[in-house]
């Protein structure tokens, strides 16, 4: 019973986030707009909506980059026992590779 209630109580605050908020407010705007036809056109549904997404778009983002920036090492004691978890941020050294794709252009190309 307590794993079940711990998972219910993850699921609770995972859903009480400001993104996650913000997407059901969203959501609910755009479906009170087609249910009780309020007027809106599309357009007018796009530019409230464009900054709310972009705004969770950006938030999501600097929450990945946040845990992918910091990393958990565990260490052990002179005795033996588990030292104290210490976070550090690793040195960024070398190519980094930023998952776009690597085309060359017109002018690059050579003849074979």
């Amino acid at each position: 019973m307590s794993k079940t209630k711990a998972r219910l109580d993850a699921l609770i605050e995972s859903m009480l986030t400001r993104k996650f908020i913000v997407a059901v407010v969203s959501s609910v705007l755009v479906a009170c707009s087609y249910i009780f036809d309020l007027g809106l056109t599309e357009a007018q549904i796009a530019l409230i909506l464009a900054p709310l997404a972009t705004w969770i778009v950006a938030e999501g983002t600097a929450d990945v980059v946040s845990r992918a920036k910091t990393t958990t090492i565990s260490t052990t004691t002179t005795n033996g026992s588990p030292a104290p978890l210490e976070t550090v941020n690793p040195p960024i050294s070398g190519e980094i590779w930023t998952g776009a794709a690597q085309i060359k252009t017109a002018d690059e190309k050579t003849d074979e």
